[in-house]
């Protein structure tokens, strides 16, 4: 191996692992020097259906680098810093462990030391996905969400709300209910089309929010899923949608109704209240400040207009919200 001094970059490292994965409508070719960096990759965006958005999947390059230097062992994971320059986006959490992506190259790199493996979970959700949820959707000119999104027939629906407004509950009642799955957390959509798509990966429910979950198995198998924290303190298992029986969207379909979802309770039994474009648009600028920056930002509110949208209440159980999505879309389907 050369020396600091003959590589003072790294550039002749080896890479020799490598893989192939085809998520959010690109195929993303990514090396390593680390077999267990390229499989934590894998454990986020394995298995994941292709959702074609055009004639032909681009290419994006990954690397995933692991610094041979040893480090003293990490009580906490610093919060991600972004920056931007030259062409350049970057996450950096310290000297050793960042992201960098470049859209123009369709290129990213992750650099991690060996105590970031300590962490997976900050290591796929703050760096992995960094990468992919910001390349792809500049690369392909997609609107990045944050909210859910599941579908039937070929008709999907976008959930959303604030953190705590139920979005995975209502996420998972769907998913019990037979709705092809899209994304719990990150949803993109192609602006003119409304084509969506999404990573079904994993569900995040809170530790004491099991009370839509009935089947004893299926309750069963999230408990024992792994527990993550998230960085205000929350506890959520982490269930793979992947090994379980609920159904990923195998293609991208397209958005049939915007639903805002409301803390407040349902008086009788209707649930969904309509809600007028403007006050549609009005919600989305107001939930989502970083896909309002985005180029493709007007073109997506243009497509907007002539979609039904509504205001999601509270029912006396978890499932209704699954029959009121069934509900409307049956209704629009006819």
């Amino acid at each position: 191996m050369a020396s600091l001094d003959q590589d003072p970059f790294g550039e002749h490292a080896a890479m020799q692992h490598r893989g192939r994965f085809d998520v959010l409508g690109v195929r993303i070719f990514a090396r390593s020097n680390s077999r267990r960096l390229l499989a934590l990759f894998e454990e986020a965006f394995g298995s994941l259906p292709p959702h074609g958005l055009g004639a032909a999947a681009p290419r994006i390059d990954l690397t995933l680098s692991l610094a041979p230097t040893t480090v003293p062992p990490r009580r906490d994971v610093p919060r991600l810093r972004l920056r931007s320059g030259a062409g350049f986006l970057s996450g950096v959490i310290d000297a050793n462990n960042f992201v960098m992506v470049s859209a123009e190259q369709r290129r990213a790199l992750i650099c991690v030391d060996r105590g970031m493996l300590a962490f997976p979970y900050h290591l796929r959700y703050e760096l992995m996905e960094f990468a992919i949820y910001t390349l792809v959707p500049r690369v392909l000119g997609l609107v990045p969400l944050h909210g859910a999104a599941v579908a039937s027939h070929g008709r999907a629906v976008l959930l959303t709300g604030p953190t705590g407004s139920g979005k995975s509950t209502a996420f998972l009642s769907c998913a019990l209910s037979g709705f092809d799955l899209l994304s719990e957390d990150a949803v993109f959509l192609e602006p003119r089309t409304l084509r969506t798509t999404g990573c079904a990966n994993f569900l995040h429910l809170r530790t004491d929010g099991m009370e839509a979950v009935r089947d004893p198995g299926l309750r069963a198998a999230i408990r024992r899923s792994p527990v993550i924290r998230r960085r205000s303190g929350v506890r959520k298992f982490e269930y793979d949608l992947r090994h379980s029986s609920m159904r990923m969207a195998p293609r991208a379909p397209r958005l049939a109704a915007v639903i805002a979802l409301s803390s407040r309770r349902a008086h009788g039994s209707q649930l969904l209240e309509p809600l007028s474009p403007a006050q549609a648009l009005a919600w989305l600028r107001r939930e989502q400040p970083y896909a309002c920056t985005q180029p493709c930002w007007d073109d997506f509110c243009r497509s907007l207009e002539d979609l039904p949208a509504y205001r999601l209440l509270r029912g006396k159980h978890p499932e209704d919200a699954a029959d009121a999505v069934r509900e409307l879309l049956s209704a629009r389907h006819s």
